[in-house]
This record gives C-alpha cells, sequence and structure tokens, in this order.
C-alpha cells in the first residue's frame, strides 16, 4: 500500500468497512495520533475492502503539518488501498476551525449543508431516514459528466462523526465508495475537522480517478469554509 510519506495508527479494515478508517482520524487533544483501540462493528461493506495502517509507526502530525493546521490551512494525504486485485482511491484530510463540535455536525446536517462540501457536488437528495441511518442520492461532477449514486449515512451525535458507505441496492455510476467525516475538539471552540474516504470509479471512470482524489481531498477545507460562514452569519444577526 502506498500512502505518501506520513503513517498513521489503524488496524485492519475487513468486515467493518469503517473501523480502521475512523480510528486513523481520531486524534488526541494534542494533535498526536492515539493507540487504536477496537471501536463497534459498522455495517459490514459489501466489497470487504481492507485499510491498513502501520501503528508501530505512528507519530501523528509532523512539525511542519502542525503549522500548517495552526495557520488554518489543511493536510492531505492521498494514497491507493490494493484489495482482491482491484486498486481504491483513497485520502485523508484535516482542517481546523474555531467553532465547537456540534457546529461542525449542524453544518453537515442542515439542508443544502451536505451538497455544498461535496467536491462539485449537484444535489444531495434524501430518500429516508431511520434509526440514525440516512439514505441519500448524491449527483458530483462537473456536467457534461455527472455521476449518481446512493449512499447510507451513520451519525453518531455522540461523538460527532458520520461515515457514509455506497447501497448496493440502488443503481451507481461508480463501483465503491466508503468514508467517514468526524470533528474533535482540541480546547473549546477549537475542532479538528477529520475526513476519510476510498472510491474506486471503474470502466471508463478509471481513468479521471486521480482528479476525483484530488477533489475529495478538499472536502476538509470545504466543511471549514461553510462552518465559518455560518458562524459570521450567526454573529450578524440582531
Amino acid at each position: 500500500m502506498r500512502c505518501g510519506r506520513i503513517r498513521r495508527c489503524t488496524e485492519s479494515l475487513r468486515g467493518a468497512a469503517f473501523r480502521s478508517l475512523l480510528l486513523a482520524l481520531t486524534l488526541c487533544g494534542s494533535v498526536d495520533c492515539v493507540q487504536a483501540k477496537e471501536g463497534r462493528r459498522a455495517k459490514p461493506h459489501k466489497s470487504d475492502a481492507a485499510l491498513k495502517r502501520d501503528a508501530a509507526s505512528s507519530r501523528g502530525f509532523t512539525r511542519q503539518e502542525k503549522a500548517l493546521l495552526r495557520r488554518g490551512k489543511s493536510v492531505k494525504h492521498g494514497f491507493q488501498l490494493e484489495h482482491a486485485g482491484s486498486t481504491y482511491q483513497a485520502g485523508l484530510s484535516y482542517r481546523l476551525v474555531h467553532a465547537k463540535p456540534m457546529d461542525v455536525i449542524r453544518t453537515l446536517r442542515r439542508p443544502g449543508g451536505l451538497v455544498q462540501v461535496i467536491p462539485y457536488g449537484l444535489s444531495a437528495s434524501v430518500l429516508a431516514e431511520r434509526d440514525g441511518v440516512t439514505w441519500i442520492t448524491i449527483a458530483q461532477g462537473k456536467r457534461p459528466i455527472v455521476g449518481k449514486y446512493t449512499v447510507r449515512m451513520e451519525w453518531d451525535l455522540n461523538s460527532y462523526q458520520a461515515r457514509f458507505w455506497r447501497d448496493p441496492a440502488y443503481q451507481a455510476d461508480l463501483e465503491d465508495i466508503w468514508g467517514v467525516f468526524s470533528a474533535r475538539e482540541i480546547r473549546p471552540d477549537l475542532t479538528l475537522i477529520t475526513v476519510g474516504f476510498a472510491f474506486r470509479l471503474g470502466g471508463v471512470g478509471s481513468v479521471l480517478e486521480g482528479k476525483v482524489q484530488t477533489w475529495g481531498l478538499t472536502t476538509a477545507d470545504r466543511i471549514a469554509r461553510q462552518v465559518s460562514d455560518a458562524e459570521e452569519m450567526t454573529q450578524s444577526r440582531p
């Protein structure tokens, strides 16, 4: 597996397609990587994809990365996953924002909020919501090339996380996608936004996977901007 120069703590991702990705994104208050712990199992992922990271070499953010975060910049790492003879494009991105973790979750959950943080998002239509899981059909791309797919998004408001995975019961213009959003308080009114994703377009769309991966790595920045804009609007009200 190639994941750039930095490796962080995680475990294998087998039956639960998000457990390790969540662990990779869960950082302690000092913005250092914590030792991975077993999380609760997610819904089984159809492709049983495996995400492996080296816990032994986990050192958290580098000095340069911490400096970027303090300056309001994002830290981004694109990499690939090899599973069952297929290559998945994946990424992790991080960004600090002056807000509370729940402010980040509210931004994602408010009407129209999700489509604004999805790179080249055109629409995000809620099909159903039950027991903390939302079914959403997403249209994404640059016209005339637009793809649609349906995901299940599971919200965990207690830990300020949301994870999503493609629902194979619906037709899709890609082979597979899953990921996670997380908001972790570093100190009062300072939150670390973290985004992780993995996808495979398949077919002729494979030639666009590099560009789509680059787009995906901008998601943490887009969330931070939406959260900041919402905060400014709230403060400007009489």
